[in-house]
């Protein structure tokens, strides 16, 4: 009987790879070995890339073959260096996050801050419409019972400056506002003007503000203070960068402030006040008082309900002093002494007016005429006297 060529081929299909033929060993890779007497193949320290069909085949007599598919578990692998992504506003980004192992890994996505509708965060690869406030970084984590492998991806959208205005209280005076203006904008604004229409007053440049939740962007903060009346008006801010430009303004009114009461300053604890002094009051005002409505009544004593007369009405302008005080004052000098007078006094400014200030004074005769009563009777009395000791001379 005559024999055949006897020997092995052995086959690695993913390259097709002649690995031995019989006993001879045609790669110079040295993990692979062959085991007699069964003729077995044996992979040294195998890895990922020894995975795939192998087929060894004998070629004795009518020949034969068989084949082996080999798989080799490992960790996820990926490239984990960072990926920038640079995108417009409103337009559409895709983060992907592909990665070989075995068995096939799973995928989460970490994200801080906004996360985009309708976003999977156990997908390979997302895409979603970008907004400012979806910049920053995603984070991708691909793991398996072998490992795991992140990495990052950070998404710059582009866009024109987001312009705000917004009108406050003052933290450090309560009866000062401020209207400040603050702008967003992806790349850097080339300028940001803030400004009274009416007034060449423009805010000064101020510190920029990082975004905590997103730092990619950068907020700009320009203010103006409201002092007084003259400060109200429209406001307008603008910014221009690579992207676009915005502009919006914003009308600061005034609240229409009602005046405080007018406040006495002159009175004693019993009310009583003389007749050669002036009535005295004052009112705290960060807007103009125009005038004093001051009306007096006679009380008539012994009357049911002690009625009154009206004496007086009138308005009275104000004075104003440097600590913001408008004051006025009333002379006492046509009133009737001993006598009991209700005092009724408000303040008005060009919006509104104060409420009442009512208080009952009592007017006495003043000192001077007291005075010189007292010298008139001095004077009778001695001219008495000075009578009766001549009528007792002449007897």
């Amino acid at each position: 009987m005559k024999k055949e060529l006897c020997g092995k081929k052995i086959l690695k299909d993913k390259e097709p790879e002649l690995i031995y033929v019989g006993s001879f060993k045609t790669s110079k890779d040295q993990h692979f070995g062959v085991r007699y007497p069964n003729n077995s193949l044996e992979i040294v320290n195998a890895n990922k890339d020894d995975q795939g069909q192998y087929r060894c085949t004998v070629t004795v007599g009518s020949g034969s073959s068989i084949e082996h598919t080999l798989s080799i578990q490992f960790k996820p692998e990926m490239d984990q260096n960072p990926e920038n992504i640079d995108v417009l506003e409103n337009q559409d980004a895709t983060i992907a996050c592909k990665a070989e192992g075995l068995p096939a890994p799973t995928y989460v996505w970490e994200r801080k801050g906004k996360v985009p509708s309708n976003f999977n965060k156990e997908a390979d690869s997302n895409t979603f419409k970008t907004d400012p406030d979806l910049s920053g970084q995603y984070i991708c984590t691909a793991s398996n019972p072998l490992g795991f492998v992140s990495k990052t991806i950070n998404v710059n959208v582009k866009f024109q400056p987001e312009v705000t205005i917004s009108e406050q209280d003052k933290g450090d005076d309560p009866s000062k506002r401020v209207v400040i203006c603050t702008v967003r904008a992806n790349p850097k604004p080339d300028f940001v003007n803030f400004y009274k229409t009416s007034s060449n007053v423009y805010a000064k440049e101020q510190d920029l503000i990082e975004d905590q939740s997103n730092p990619i962007l950068t907020k700009y903060i320009r203010t103006l203070s409201i002092a007084n009346e003259n400060d109200y008006g429209e406001y307008v801010c603008e910014s221009k960068n690579l992207i676009g430009e915005s502009r919006k303004s914003h009308n600061a009114t005034m609240d229409r402030p009602k005046p405080q009461k007018p406040m006495f300053i002159n009175l004693s604890a019993d009310r009583t006040i003389s007749q050669d002094s002036d009535l005295q009051w004052y009112v705290n005002s960060e807007f103009e008082i125009i005038r004093f409505d001051i009306q007096i009544n006679k009380i008539l004593p012994a009357t049911p309900g002690e009625l009154k007369t009206l004496i007086h009405k009138s308005e009275i302008k104000p004075k104003l002093t440097e600590s913001e005080k408008y004051t006025g004052s009333y002379p006492l000098i046509d009133l009737e002494t001993s006598t009991s007078y209700d005092v009724t006094i408000k303040a008005v400014n060009a919006y509104d007016q104060s409420s009442e200030e009512n208080i009952e004074i009592y007017v006495q005769k003043s000192s001077s005429s007291i005075a010189n009563q007292s010298l008139i009777c001095i004077f009778l009395i001695f001219v008495i006297n000075l009578i009766q000791f001549r009528n007792n001379f002449r007897f």
